[in-house]
């Protein structure tokens, strides 16, 4: 059933006549307006300050306490459309917005061609970024604990299945050593969900679907995946 206005507008959902009602605010108006008791406002406020490290870290803050969708929606929105400091900025907050995250593998594969969105907000919001992160995520994947671990690997899956022009063969062999030393169930599942933005993974998901039952459908799954977007040789 259709919501109506009252109750789109008590989630935050902002539309052009709200949005020009806002535009005279001053900077440190709209910073005060990210707290606002009326959650237009608060989607309001995050639309229309300009991103810089005091908003990132304001926006970080805010939305680990939203609760309202489309609030939630515009402050990740603002941040995606960050640089590789916001990056840095929002690498703490892995794991730590709400609590649907997976952790422990899922028994039956996603039936979707596309790539797993991801559950985590933060992870989400990094791989709708532009691949110039990149190079910030992967220097994450050897210092991280496994929890935050594995919200960053979907982060990097989904960024390179969304530009599979970035993928490169040291993309691969990263995450091939992170599979080589890891024994986490969760982290073997995810990175064999990340193979499928991976060309190079071809080989290593044969092997995997061939000799590791609990993970065989997931390997084929990426494999098909592979096959019908034809980014491999």
């Amino acid at each position: 059933m259709k919501s109506s206005d009252t109750q789109l507008k008590a989630r935050g959902f902002l539309d052009q006549e709200d949005l020009i009602s806002f535009q005279s605010c001053s900077f440190e108006q709209l910073l005060e307006l990210l707290d606002a008791k009326d959650p237009v406002a608060r989607s309001g406020a995050a639309r229309l300050l300009p991103l810089t490290n005091e908003t990132t870290k304001k926006l970080l803050q805010t939305v680990q306490q939203e609760k309202k969708l489309y609030c939630r929606l515009e402050m990740m929105r603002k941040l995606e459309s960050g640089d590789c400091e916001t990056a840095r900025m929002m690498l703490p907050y892995l794991g730590k917005i709400g609590r649907n995250q997976h952790t422990i593998p899922l028994t039956k594969p996603s039936g979707k061609k596309s790539f797993p969105l991801p559950r985590d907000l933060i992870a989400r919001s990094l791989g709708n970024m532009s691949p110039e992160i990149l190079p910030i995520l992967f220097e994450q994947l050897d210092v991280l604990p496994e929890a935050e671990l594995s919200e960053l690997i979907d982060a990097i899956g989904q960024l390179l299945f969304y530009h599979p022009e970035a993928v490169q063969e040291e993309h691969f062999e990263q995450l091939e050593q992170v599979w080589e030393q890891t024994e986490s169930p969760l982290i073997q599942w995810k990175l064999v969900v990340c193979f499928s933005a991976l060309p190079q993974s071809r080989n290593l998901l044969e092997t995997i679907a061939a000799s590791m039952p609990a993970l065989t459908a997931e390997a084929q799954r990426s494999l098909t995946i592979l096959s019908q977007r034809r980014i491999y040789k």
